[in-house]
């Protein structure tokens, strides 16, 4: 990818309907970044086994962390201060 070999990456794909997955193994991606709706601890799972995973926007306390306990990764949030 002509990306890489100007430094830029690791590249991610942020996503909020299921079906845009489908662009992640052409894009090259190592991360993928679904809105947290669409998560379920089969689906971090699924997308463990090939990419890192940053689920966004998480603003809950106890979504974090069953996220977290999943395996994902890293969250984006808008209330940081109800996360810690």
């Amino acid at each position: 990818m002509r990306l890489r070999g100007l430094g830029v990456g690791p590249l991610g794909l942020l996503y909020e309907k299921p079906e845009a997955l489908e662009l992640a193994p052409c894009l090259g991606v190592a991360w993928v970044h679904p809105w947290e709706a669409l998560l379920t601890a089969e689906e971090v799972a699924r997308l463990r086994a090939r990419y890192r995973v940053l689920a966004w926007t998480v603003n809950e306390r106890a979504r974090a962390q069953a996220l977290a306990a999943w395996g994902v990764e890293a969250l984006v949030t808008d209330r940081a201060e109800a996360l810690v």
